[in-house]
């Protein structure tokens, strides 16, 4: 039955049925005697069936079959991630309200999604979110966005992957090394006699999470994407997928931004036009990936410097990033077809190109619910608002 997708259609039957007692007392005790086969182990190891058999718990708390059967089930499903740090050597990163660290591994219920045996170097957890958690706080404020874009969070499972991890943290050494010498080449001063940069520099280093360690510069930020290869983004790193449709507006490379709606036209599609939607899974979601983003040396693409006069293509248009920079920073404009602002103190969104997948670390994947037509609005209709503060 396992190998046979049995243990989807049990966990279906759990969800088509979630209140009927004696259906889901059943379900359970046929999972329990499934769990001890290792190919079934590795088929429920998921933040979803974790979650589906909590909630089992909770409607059917006087069963005590229910109860024994999910709780030696989560026994066998969780796992201990501590061995797989989030930091090392120091070079730690937070905010001043979550930090991903031990502790806040501990509090979460971790499955391995990759074989339970062996090949530890390309290990894969997850564990879904509880919405008590301060990340989660975070998460949904920033999704939202005081209303703007037709989001709303469904569910947020935390990501690892032995893969990214390693090759994130020894991205975050190698800047820290090249960046080492105030007058070196990883260390230009785009700003220095232009004040549109320079703002557009101030804002970009103001939105940096606090690092333990100077020289390691970590920015937040979303990357929209089909659900189809989000877990081969976790388990490996996100790819340039630039074509010939899209080389790259602002350099060829990995594009994420800091606003969650604006990715989710990329998860839905909508960013590429109205007909071009998405559909949703069968829970009616879209997902994003929340990353942490290793910068080293940025160039702020700006339309004065880096559009040749009366045109709306920029310079680095499918090329490979500026000489030395390993990011891209733009401020993008609806009214401009999604180009350089024209007056980069006024944006719609601001977008970030890396060079490198070690660049990128995804740490969460978040499903959202889109309401089409309010995402249409936002992405299509919204009004400048963000300004860059002037630099001082």
């Amino acid at each position: 039955m396992a190998s046979s997708g049995g243990i989807d259609v049990i966990l279906g039957i759990i969800r088509q049925h979630p209140d009927v007692h004696v259906v889901v007392e059943r379900a359970c005790k046929v999972l329990r005697n499934l769990s001890y086969l290792d190919e079934a182990v590795a088929r429920l190891a998921t933040p979803t069936t974790l979650s589906l058999l909590e909630d089992a718990k909770q409607r059917h708390g006087r069963s005590r079959a229910i109860a024994e059967d999910v709780a030696v089930l989560i026994s066998k499903l969780h796992v201990d991630s501590s061995d797989l740090p989030w930091h090392v050597d120091g070079y730690d990163w937070s905010t001043p309200h979550w930090k991903l660290d031990r502790a806040f591994d501990g509090q979460l219920r971790w499955v391995r999604t990759t074989p339970p045996h062996g090949d530890d170097e390309h290990a894969v957890f997850s564990a879904p979110l509880p919405p008590s958690s301060p990340l989660h706080a975070w998460i949904a404020a920033d999704v939202h966005s005081q209303g703007k874009g037709g989001l709303t969070l469904s569910r947020v499972e935390i990501v690892k992957s032995a893969v990214m991890l390693s090759a994130f943290q020894s991205r975050l050494k190698q800047v820290r090394a090249q960046r080492g010498k105030a007058d070196g080449p990883f260390n230009q001063d785009f700003g220095a006699s232009d004040p549109t940069k320079q703002a557009m520099v101030d804002m970009l280093k103001g939105a940096f999470v606090h690092a333990d360690k100077d020289n390691v510069n970590v920015l937040l930020a979303w990357h929209g994407c089909d659900e189809a290869v989000v877990d081969d983004i976790v388990a490996g790193g996100a790819a340039n997928l630039a074509s010939g449709n899209d080389r790259g507006f602002f350099g060829s490379g990995i594009c994420l931004t800091r606003q969650a709606p604006y990715a989710a036209g990329y998860s839905t599609r909508l960013i590429h036009g109205a007909d071009k939607w998405r559909e949703p899974n069968d829970r009616g979601e879209h997902v994003l990936l929340l990353c942490a983003v290793s910068v080293g040396l940025a160039y702020p693409v700006s339309r004065s410097k880096d559009y040749a006069a009366d045109s709306n293509v920029c310079s680095f248009y499918g090329k490979k990033l500026k000489r030395g920079c390993d990011t891209h920073y733009v401020h993008v404009s609806e009214a401009s077809g999604f180009q350089a602002a024209e007056d980069p103190r006024i944006l719609n969104f601001e977008e970030v190109v890396v060079d490198q997948q070690a660049q990128v670390l995804p740490f969460a994947k978040v499903y959202v619910r889109v309401d089409r037509s309010q995402q249409e609005d936002y992405l299509f209709h919204s009004p400048p608002v963000t300004q860059v503060p002037q630099s001082q």
